[in-house]
């Protein structure tokens, strides 16, 4: 996994309402950020896997949205897929920091430089 990911992934993970994330590689790999015990990274790696399967013929239909948002009673899901495949989940608490910042963190996520 490239190195500037996980610092960056670090970095938010310690941001208020902020439960867990993870990216998803090409090659099948997940980095994984948050909450182990409510969010194990195997349920991250699963969530990745599932949009995967869901939107994976968007892009060849030459439609595919800049994210995603998963709106559930406790919290939020931001699905960002980067056109170099990789793939961003972050779980956050509705009306924290971490809501309030997600946009940011999907437009951070697509200019980091990999």
């Amino acid at each position: 996994m490239k190195k500037n990911l996980s610092p960056w992934l670090d970095q938010i993970a310690v941001t208020d309402g902020m439960l867990a994330g993870g990216v998803l590689s090409t090659a099948g790999k997940c980095l994984y950020c948050g909450d182990k015990e409510k969010y194990p990274s195997e349920k991250i790696e699963k969530l990745l896997l599932q949009y995967l399967s869901l939107h994976a013929p968007l892009p060849t239909a030459e439609f595919s949205p800049r994210w995603t948002t998963w709106q559930f009673e406790y919290g939020w899901f931001r699905f960002v897929p980067r056109p170099d495949k990789l793939l961003l989940l972050l779980v956050v608490t509705p009306g924290s920091i971490a809501a309030r910042e997600l946009d940011q963190f999907a437009a951070d996520f697509l200019a980091l430089p990999l």
